[in-house]
């Protein structure tokens, strides 16, 4: 073998090589990363859409709680508007402590109301949950004295409320987003639909 051979043998890549060698890595490399970051998003919608499921479910199994201790008569608006409403208020038996208050004297077993309750969907995808207790003798409820105390946040993402009526059927529908991004800056919404239908009582 002559030193010219040797020489050749030893002097390694070329720089060619190197930047094949170089390129084909980062290749691999945003290719590898692109899959992560796919697999990160998927991960945090999927998060996302179950937290909404989970808060739409709440919400509206409280609402409905709360609406089957009035009666058919004590939810307004009544009648609904064609297409149903975006609020809904209603009286309820429910004292400060919580106590379901009937009536032990003339009508004795029906409910005392004891407080007005509405909810309403407010700007900024807000959700209000409002109340005033000793309600007024008048058969209507005080709109302007409830809607003028501080409400409680039920949920800050609600796209969609409303309340429709046919006869003594009504029917919750409500539809949560989350737009909460992963940290590679994931940030479309999840949408999360819930409706349920609840009897009035007479």
């Amino acid at each position: 073998m002559s030193k010219v051979d040797i020489f050749r043998r030893e002097k390694g890549l070329t720089l060619i090589e190197v930047l094949i060698a170089v390129v084909i890595t980062l290749i691999g490399s945003l290719a590898g990363y692109a899959f992560l970051a796919s697999v990160r998003g998927t991960v945090a919608g999927n998060s996302a859409l179950v937290q909404s499921q989970q808060e739409a479910r709440i919400t509206v199994e409280r609402m409905a709680r709360e609406i089957r201790e009035s009666n058919r008569d004590k939810v307004w608006p009544n009648p609904m508007p064609a297409g149903g409403a975006r609020y809904i208020v209603f009286f309820t038996p429910r004292d400060k402590e919580r106590s379901f208050v009937v009536d032990e004297t003339v009508h004795y077993g029906r409910p005392e109301w004891q407080r007005t309750v509405a909810y309403a969907l407010g700007d900024n995808h807000t959700l209000y949950r409002y109340q005033i207790y000793n309600l007024p003798n008048g058969p209507e409820p005080d709109m302007d004295r409830l809607f003028s105390t501080q409400p409680e946040v039920v949920s800050r993402n609600v796209e969609h409320f409303l309340f429709t009526r046919t006869d003594d059927l009504l029917t919750i529908s409500i539809r949560m987003f989350s737009d909460k991004g992963d940290k590679i800056g994931n940030v479309a919404p999840s949408y999360a639909n819930f409706d349920t239908t609840i009897k009035l009582r007479n």
